[in-house]
This record gives structure tokens, sequence and C-alpha cells, in this order.
């Protein structure tokens, strides 16, 4: 973001996607001096408006997805599984992958 490479104004700009059950959200922050309140919301939406706006490049989201076609079936190695009497973890996964991840 620019408000720490080009601005300087903070070392820790963060965003994050939580994603719930039926509705989740996404959220921004950074730690910033009282000075640079209001540059910071200017350039933090400019940034928003981009993502929004340009299509994300084709490296960047072969990227993505790969990252999360080796993340998605790891509740199948927590021993967490509830349904694991039931379907394999290839069974239940394979198909939410193939969904979400495309």
């Amino acid at each position: 973001m620019n408000i720490r490479e080009a601005k300087g104004y903070t070392y820790s700009p963060r965003s994050s996607v939580n994603a719930l059950r039926q509705h989740g959200y996404f959220s921004v922050s950074a730690a910033v001096r009282n000075e640079v309140v209001a540059a910071s919301l200017t350039e933090i939406f400019y940034e928003l408006d981009k993502l929004r706006s340009l299509p994300v490049p084709e490296p960047e989201l072969a990227d993505a997805q790969n990252y999360l076609s080796g993340v998605f079936p790891w509740p199948c190695d927590t021993g967490w599984t509830p349904f694991a009497s039931r379907y394999s973890c290839a069974e239940r996964f394979a198909g939410r992958l193939s969904r979400n991840v495309s």
C-alpha cells in the first residue's frame, strides 16, 4: 500500500477477510500518527478502488489458487473430522475445492 512504501505513514498496514458461514467481512487497519489519519484513509480508499476496478494479474491469481489448493484440505489433517466415518477427506474436499478455487 502507498501508506507504507510511498508515503511512510506506517509500518503496519494490514487487511484481512473473515469468512463466516453466512456472511463475512473485510477489514483494513494501520497504526498511523494523528497528523496523517485523513491522508492515510484517502490512500486506503484509493487502493481499495484499484482492487475493485482492475483485474487480478494472471500470475497472482495462479499463486492464490495454488495456495488454496494446498491449504483447503487441512481440516482432514488436524484430527478434527466429524464426518470422517461418512466420507473420505478426498471425497469431501474435491468437490468444494473445484467449486471454490477455480
